[in-house]
């Protein structure tokens, strides 16, 4: 259910909330979830924005979940955000904004620490390493601020600073400050082509028991045909999205008890290609067609200095068989295919039917010659919704 109610005095509010329950067919094992959001816009002048929203999200087992079979925590989690932009002039635009995150496990004493994100050892610090616990409540600040350069509908550049603080992040892997500094640009270089770039630095230290200090790089840039083809009942759209990840960690002092090594890198490619179309009939029945396919992959090798990796499957040998590959190499190509009838009947009314398929392969490297496939990895997804709605 969704609903916005304009306000007296420059208000608007948005607000939904949903609910769903699923089993799963292999555990018979059910959950529910019940999510919230709402909004709260007040624009006192034509140059100041303002903005308060919430967020919660709930999932709720009707279960203990056996660790043989897996199974998920009950999650309680919410954030709570703030923000202000204001127009300096007719080119510069000025933002400010605040957010609180709270995750609260559930009855965390029903869930030893093989339930927890880690595995033994990856909770408190070194001296808790082997107590089985998980931490029932997390939370964290983030505060920021941004400037956006803008010339019209055609270009602009938007760039800003964030701080994270996280109280008791519990796992070695969680940081417990963070900072941010990133840059969102986008041009349209004519009316069908548009170009926009995602960069970001993250800096991530004061891990809970270990030193350890992470800087990822992160970017994204999509290269986006709209429309390909327009009439007033028929458009086609192309996409193009390219996405890399390289992280390095400096694990200061030789004291990290996980990883040997002072330098560990990390790289992550992913491209996707996109074709969406949309064609309405008679202003009633609307069909929407997408597809996509992306290659990911990803590389992650501790030791730098030594390329041949010995290696017996995946458990150490002797020198005599070495495997010239890195520890790890992720290689997942995927495509997607989504489609959409729905038929307008009057007085507010709509339903429909939707349809989404995902496929995947899972390639890991065999040798020099070629690559394997694991079929125990490789999956396919399929969705069916049938849908109705009035708008009010």
């Amino acid at each position: 259910l969704r609903a916005r109610v304009p306000l007296p005095h420059a208000l608007a509010f948005n607000g939904s909330i949903s609910y769903a329950r699923t089993r799963n067919r292999f555990t018979d094992y059910p959950q529910n979830l019940l999510n919230a959001d709402a909004t709260l816009n007040w624009n006192p002048r034509r140059i100041l924005r303002t903005t308060v929203d919430f967020h919660q999200q709930n999932l709720l087992n009707d279960f203990t979940p056996d660790f043989p079979l897996f199974g998920n925590l009950s999650l309680h989690r919410y954030w709570v955000g703030a923000r202000v932009d204001s127009t300096a002039t007719s080119f510069l635009d000025l933002e400010a904004h605040y957010r609180r995150t709270n995750v609260t496990r559930s009855n965390a004493f029903l869930w030893p620490q093989e339930y927890s994100p880690g595995t033994i050892g990856l909770v408190g610090t070194i001296a808790d390493a082997f107590v089985t616990r998980v931490i029932p409540a997390t939370f964290s600040n983030t505060a920021g601020v941004s400037a956006k350069l803008h010339h019209g509908e055609r270009c602009s550049l938007r760039t800003g600073y964030e701080w994270v603080g996280t109280h008791a992040p519990g796992y070695l892997t969680d940081p417990q400050t963070a900072h941010r500094a990133f840059a969102t640009g986008s041009l349209a270089v004519t009316d069908w082509l548009t170009f926009t770039d995602d960069f970001s630095v993250l800096l991530q230290n004061s891990f809970v028991g270990i030193q350890r200090r992470n800087r990822l790089w992160l970017n994204t840039a999509y290269l986006t045909v709209k429309p390909l083809w327009q009439r007033a009942d028929w458009t086609l759209s192309l996409g193009y999205g390219y996405y890399q990840n390289n992280l390095q960690t400096d694990l200061m002092y030789g004291v990290d008890p996980f990883y040997p090594e002072s330098f560990v890198p990390f790289k992550a490619l992913s491209q996707s290609y996109s074709v969406s179309s949309a064609y309405l009939l008679k202003k009633k029945l609307a069909w929407n067609l997408d597809f996509s396919t992306v290659s990911s992959r990803s590389d992650f090798r501790p030791n730098l200095t030594s390329p041949l990796i010995p290696l017996c499957g995946t458990v150490p040998c002797s020198d005599s068989v070495v495997v010239a590959q890195a520890i790890s190499l992720i290689n997942v190509p995927q495509i997607g295919v989504g489609s959409t009838l729905d038929y307008r009947w009057g007085w507010g009314m709509n339903s429909g039917i939707r349809f989404q398929y995902a496929g995947y392969s899972d390639r890991v490297p065999r040798d020099s010659s070629g690559q394997l496939v694991r079929p125990n990895l490789t999956g396919h997804f399929r969705s069916f919704t049938l849908f109705v709605g009035r708008t009010w």
